[in-house]
């Protein structure tokens, strides 16, 4: 973020909140978020405002807990071996695919990354 060896043009937060879970990153950091020099385009892509997508230039929604399926583990510091699943209590309001499932980061990423480097490219011409 201080431009060496150069300056971030264009970054994308999926579901991430760095300045929430790494102490003292936000007295560091927060300052250049704002500024534009710095990142010159933030996309963030969550459910979410939180305190580090506050600052993206785009929130793109991504479903919550209570609209996906997903399987997690413990976390650690625990001793015993388990893991939680989650199943949709509530249709996902995201467009759907041809196959009918809801479109989210995990199955669009490679477009995503394409996207992300034709705006790398335009930003520098």
């Amino acid at each position: 973020m201080d431009g060496y060896p150069y300056y971030i043009k264009a970054m994308i937060g999926v579901m991430a909140n760095p300045l929430y879970v790494q102490a003292g990153l936000t007295g560091m950091i927060e300052s250049k978020l704002k500024d534009p020099k710095n990142i010159g385009l933030y996309v963030a892509v969550d459910g979410f405002i939180n305190e580090t997508n506050r600052y993206a230039d785009y929130i793109v929604p991504d479903s919550v807990m209570y609209e996906v399926w997903g399987f997690t583990g413990a976390w650690s510091g625990t001793v015993t071996k388990m893991t939680t699943a989650c199943w949709p209590v509530v249709e996902p309001r995201q467009a759907k695919t041809a196959a009918g499932e809801p479109v989210s980061m995990d199955g669009s990423a490679p477009r995503c990354a394409r996207v992300c480097l034709c705006v790398s490219a335009w930003r520098t011409t």
